[in-house]
This record gives C-alpha cells, sequence and structure tokens, in this order.
C-alpha cells in the first residue's frame, strides 16, 4: 500500500517537474528569437549606416542588405550572441572557497553581471528567491556547485539545487566538491565536469594544499567557466584569456633547483588562493574576527556528525 502511494506521488512529481522543463524551454525559445532578431536588425542597420557614409552607390547598399540578411536567416551560425552568465551555488559558511572562485574570474576579466553569487550581492535584497530561481532558469547560465556538508545543510543550497533540477539540463552545471557524498543524488551526474576538493567526508587540513593535482584540475573548470563567459556578446573582441595547465617538473629535478610546484603556477591564482582559502582573510565572524584553517574545520566538521 505504503509503496503504491509513493510511486503516485514519485509519477506525478516527474510529471509536473517534465511540463515545467518543457514550459521553460518553450519560453526561453520566444525569449531567445525575439532577441535573435533584434539583434539582427541592429546589424543590418549599421551595415547600411557604413555603406552609405563609404558613398556607395544606393541599388549596390540595398544588394548588400539583402544579401547579408538572406544570409542570417540561413544560416544558424550566425545567430546573435547574447549574454551569458555563471551563478556560483555555494553555502556561506565555504565562501573562502567561493571568493576565491569568484574574485579569481572577476580579476582574470569576466564582469561582475555576469556571475551572479549571492554572497556578495545578498545585502538589502528582499526577492533574493525571486533572483535565484530568476537567474538559475537563464537559458545560457553555467551552474557552479560547491558541494559540501555546509551545502547538504543550507536549505537555500537545496532550493537552488531544486531549482536547477526542474528547470536544467545536466550539462549546464560543474560541480566542485569536498566528497562526492555531498553532492545531492538528484544533480549528481557527467562525472567528467567534477572536481574534489578533499576526500573524504570528515574534513582535514589537506583541503587547504594546493597540490599538483588539484591545481590544474581547478585550472581545467575554471577555463570551462571562462570559454562559457566568452560566448557573450559583452566579450566579442575582447575575450578574457584562459589560464594554462602546467606540466610539472619530476619532483627530484624541483627539489635540486630549489624550486616549488607554485613556483609553476599562475601568480595570481596562487595569490588568490593564499589570500581567500588558507588565510580565509573575507571568512570572518560577526565579530569581526577572521576564521583561521582549524575553526573552518571544526565547524565543518559539526555539520558532517549532523547528516549521519
Amino acid at each position: 500500500m505504503l509503496i503504491d502511494i509513493t510511486k503516485k506521488i514519485v509519477n506525478k512529481l516527474i510529471s509536473e517537474r517534465n511540463n515545467v522543463t518543457k514550459a521553460v524551454g518553450e519560453e526561453n525559445k520566444k525569449r531567445k528569437e525575439t532577441i535573435e532578431t533584434r539583434a539582427k536588425v541592429k546589424a543590418k542597420k549599421a551595415i547600411k549606416q557604413d555603406l552609405d557614409s563609404l558613398g556607395v552607390d544606393q541599388d549596390k547598399v540595398d544588394d548588400i542588405v539583402a544579401s547579408f540578411d538572406s544570409k542570417l536567416k540561413g544560416d544558424n551560425n550566425l545567430k546573435a550572441k547574447e549574454l551569458y552568465k555563471l551563478f556560483i551555488s555555494h553555502a556561506r559558511k565555504d565562501r573562502r572557497f567561493s571568493d576565491f572562485i569568484y574574485n579569481l574570474i572577476i580579476k582574470k576579466g569576466a564582469l561582475p553581471e555576469e556571475v551572479f553569487y549571492t554572497t556578495r550581492q545578498v545585502q538589502g535584497n528582499s526577492t533574493l528567491s525571486q533572483d535565484i530561481k530568476r537567474n538559475i532558469m537563464e537559458i545560457n547560465t553555467m551552474v557552479l556547485f560547491l558541494d559540501s556538508a555546509n551545502f547538504m545543510r543550507s536549505s537555500y543550497c537545496l532550493f537552488e539545487g531544486g531549482a536547477f533540477w526542474a528547470t536544467r539540463s545536466m550539462d549546464s552545471c560543474i560541480h566542485i566538491h569536498f566528497d562526492t557524498a555531498w553532492i545531492p543524488d538528484y544533480i549528481n551526474d557527467h562525472e567528467k565536469y567534477h572536481v574534489p576538493l578533499h576526500q573524504g567526508k570528515v574534513l582535514t587540513p589537506s583541503v587547504f594544499a594546493l597540490t599538483q593535482r588539484k591545481y590544474n584540475e581547478l585550472v581545467q573548470v575554471l577555463n570551462i567557466i571562462i570559454e562559457h563567459l566568452n560566448s557573450s556578446a559583452l566579450h566579442n573582441g575582447n575575450e578574457i584569456a584562459l589560464f594554462e595547465e602546467v606540466a610539472f617538473p619530476p619532483e627530484i629535478e624541483m627539489e635540486r633547483k630549489g624550486q616549488s610546484p607554485q613556483d609553476f603556477m599562475d601568480s595570481d591564482f596562487v595569490n588568490y588562493w593564499n589570500y581567500y582559502v588558507v588565510e580565509g582573510k573575507t571568512d570572518i565572524t560577526q565579530e569581526g574576527n577572521i576564521i583561521d584553517c582549524d575553526s573552518y574545520i571544526s565547524e565543518y566538521n559539526k555539520n558532517v556528525e549532523k547528516l549521519k
């Protein structure tokens, strides 16, 4: 009896989810078509003005514009660019890590309006839930989930995960996690986009270590984000430069030359990691005190215990 009731509830939820996804998809398609049409009209007008300013014969101008219009209608690769965004889904208690990601990509050249980051935008915001849902539902928004025990204990994070599950496809997200156990089942897919900051449910100081492997894996994720943002019209002709993955020399060679792995890493990456993650300069208590690594780990593991 209970099993039958549960099946009915699950089937109803799945049906409602599919209906919502279909409705959102149709709305996004209409909005996208409207944006593309406006962009094409603007482009044709600009071309005509340029040709007129060069003194081109009016008949030729009309022919060129008509040809351009025909190519726009027939070539899907010429679709107008739109605004592409990143949504950082995170628990505020993990802000030393999310601050690192946000500030590093801004330093790299991303624009603040391209990144929805609630830790930065929550102050004085009385419509946060609506803003979260609207930004996650945007068709060109990539969602970065920072999965942790703190994430699993946050109602806002679970709301964000649910909104994503209900309205988006799994290939629109990336996971940076403290352990795979903290990735909610309903948004756990595409293993190649999972980057571990730590292995094991109980947090240890190794989470703060910037190892060679962790560096290159984070670089791969950051480059996926940057390539996504570079699709935006805001970066047309002014694209954000990618990070370079590093082929580190053997340990014995670095030791012989008095070098460390960080000597081969991007200097901004290392400086921002040390400032935000290791030193926790922006991870501050209500009393204005910086939360050190030991205190962060201690508080984190309390939430691990509560989730058992």
